[in-house]
């Protein structure tokens, strides 16, 4: 085995690491499907807070695209890097997870005392992206650590598939909440997956 992996991420015995999938991975495996499906729900809800809540303009509508998309992929190299060093990853990730569910809570929890803004929005916004992408650097490292070598393709394959499949769930599930409840209540589907998911890395 080798001598640089984080024994406190190491709760498998040697003979059930040498199987595929072990328990830690299928935990790791849905915890990652709960957090990716939230946050397909509130890919949905956001823009639509923006529009129908806050009425925002197509330039402002820009900033909230950028917001989502941009700290998640600036975080995403140096936490890479930063996370070689880092002996307690999956803690990391459990404190991810909930910094964004507490980031996401704030959505309606503003709009129900009235003072959700645009700027408060994209702060909350940008917060999560960034956390996100902290939290998809961390992970990659940790299936290492729990897949035989022989077995890290499948793995990976199986994480990537996971994501698609949320994304197409959580964007349906989006849509039927959507019909029946307001967007900024929706997004506590989000902050709700965060906090199971954070469980689960437990």
């Amino acid at each position: 085995m080798p001598h640089d992996i984080p024994r406190s991420e190491l709760t498998q015995a040697p003979a059930e690491l040498a199987r595929f999938p072990g328990r830690d991975f299928r935990t790791l495996w849905v915890a990652v499907f709960v957090s990716q499906i939230g946050s397909a729900v509130t890919l949905v809800a956001v823009p639509l807070i923006a529009v129908v809540v806050l009425h925002a303009t197509p330039g402002q509508m820009s900033l909230v695209a950028a917001a989502d998309m941009v700290p998640s992929f600036l975080a995403r190299v140096p936490v890479a890097a930063w996370s070689d060093r880092v002996l307690r990853r999956v803690p990391t990730m459990v404190a991810c997870n909930l910094a964004q569910a507490t980031a996401i809570g704030l959505v309606p929890l503003l709009w129900w005392r009235g003072a959700l803004t645009l700027p408060a929005l994209l702060a909350v916004v940008a917060c999560s992206s960034l956390l996100l992408g902290a939290y998809g650097s961390l992970a990659s490292p940790v299936v290492v650590t729990l897949v035989p070598p022989e077995h890290l393709v499948t793995a990976n394959g199986r994480m990537s598939a996971t994501h698609s499949v949320a994304d197409v769930g959580g964007a349906g599930l989006a849509g039927l909440l959507l019909a029946a409840l307001a967007a900024p209540v929706v997004v506590l589907v989000d902050a709700v997956s965060f906090v199971v998911s954070a469980l689960l890395l437990t």
